[in-house]
């Protein structure tokens, strides 16, 4: 069986690439509407989002078994 540490060091990995897309995403939109929000959340929100995806991929992998 996969430890813990395993699944959630490889869960990180794949948060990287849900990060850029989020980024790329939500860049394109503030730069193309004048959005009045500062350029920090060009970085911050999809970061946020892409960390809340974790814990439910990780929990979905557990139930899995790996």
């Amino acid at each position: 069986m996969i430890m813990m540490e395993q699944i959630l060091k490889e869960e990180l990995l794949r948060t990287f690439p849900i990060f850029v897309f989020l980024f790329f995403g939500y860049g394109w939109w503030w730069m193309d509407s004048n959005s009045n929000l500062p350029m920090v959340t060009v970085v911050i929100f999809p970061l946020i989002l892409s960390l809340l995806t974790l814990p439910p991929r990780v929990w979905i992998r557990r139930k899995l078994g790996g």
